[in-house]
């Protein structure tokens, strides 16, 4: 239950998105550096910006610069430009509009500074660092320190800093439960029978996401999964049931409030998944008193579905953990015991999981 409430927490109270390819704020300038190459704009994290976004300034009379954000607080956010077409218009107050972009791709040829938006060839957070050519006096960051003297929430620098990894479209998770004991039960006529209590599961996976696709197909994934279960346990007559199952799963996930690309924030999802595999039960009576039957084993074939929801966090090296409540039905169909009697066991209900994943 207190894993519960934290999940419906997580859902309720995520403030954060990621803006999208093409969309689309209104700001205001509020600081410019002596070149005009670096700018101080009323928009942060809240609107969805994070660092290493692109984006075109435009106003009625076309677009006037191009930039990529270096430095973002709550509601400021520090852009450097790489490329000014009217300058005129990057003054202080200015107000304008921005168009989030793809990156732009790096060229070595110095007569073509920039190339027309395409897919990023590698994604691009402070253009110093990844060789984008800056027009000379690009790369006086001088405005860092007025994120904390503009009006509005201190910028506090901090290694915990939302980034997109978009270039990563793959992650691999896996959750591992082993708990197994000895076990003896004894009756008041002398009788004594030993066996096992014992659970494992194993989950494995690898989900695909559709980083540098239209909008709507971003905030999808493709999920494949392999699930192992092995249960035992020993009852009070001595009866021990043994049961083995494996599983192979397909599914997707949905990211309606954040795109699943973004690191440092609690990423919301839905998810639904369907698993079909096979089952081997035995049955084994070790007192002879109790039943006529000494010791029987039967396959089953599995079919699961599971839909529930969650909620992420990615760090910035890739590793990230999960959590999730989903409702699962499932349905094991025996095959004929020594009676000719085949069974089928269904069961239903809530699940709560946890995993750790890995973004490459």
């Amino acid at each position: 239950m207190k894993y519960l409430k934290i999940i419906i927490a997580c859902l309720i109270i995520t403030p954060s998105f990621a803006l999208e390819i093409d969309e689309k704020l209104t700001l205001r300038i509020v600081k410019t550096s002596d070149t005009r190459k670096t700018v101080l704009i009323n928009r942060g994290q809240e609107d969805g910006l994070a660092k290493g976004d692109h984006a075109k300034f435009y106003l009625s009379v076309g677009v006037v610069a191009r930039g990529v954000v270096i430095k973002v607080s709550p509601t400021r956010s520090v852009w450097a430009l790489y490329r000014l077409v009217n300058a005129n218009y990057i003054k202080d107050d200015q107000v304008m509009k921005l168009k989030i972009t793809a990156p732009v791709k790096i060229t070595k040829d110095e007569s073509r500074d920039l190339v027309g938006d395409d897919v990023p060839s590698r994604v691009s957070k402070d253009p110093r660092d990844l060789g984008i050519p800056l027009a000379s006096g690009a790369d006086d960051i001088e405005l860092e320190n007025e994120m904390g003297r503009a009006d509005g929430p201190v910028f506090v620098e901090t290694s915990f800093k939302s980034e997109r990894i978009n270039s990563s479209n793959k992650e691999v998770f896996g959750t591992f439960y082993y708990d197994s004991k000895s076990s003896t039960v004894s009756a008041n006529s002398g009788a004594e029978f030993s066996g096992t209590d014992m659970s494992m599961i194993l989950d494995a996976g690898l989900e695909y996401f559709f980083s540098n696709q239209s909008n709507w197909l971003s905030r999808l994934s493709l999920i494949g999964a392999y699930r192992m279960i092995s249960r035992s346990t020993l009852a009070f007559e001595g009866t021990e049931v043994q049961e083995n199952a494996s599983l192979f799963g397909v599914g997707t996930s949905l990211y309606p409030l954040a795109k699943p690309d973004v690191t440092h924030r609690i990423i919301p999802f839905a998810q639904f998944m369907y698993f079909t595999g096979s089952l081997k039960s035995n049955y084994a009576i070790q007192n002879p008193s109790t039943a006529t039957v000494g010791n029987q084993e039967l396959s089953a074939v599995i079919t699961m579905f599971s839909v529930g929801g969650g909620a992420k966090y990615i760090f910035n090296n890739g590793f990230g953990v999960s959590a999730k409540l989903e409702y699962q039905s499932r349905v094991d169909a025996f095959e004929a015991d020594a009676a000719n009697v085949s069974w089928d066991k269904s069961s239903s209900g809530p699940k709560i999981m946890s995993s750790f994943s890995y973004r490459f």
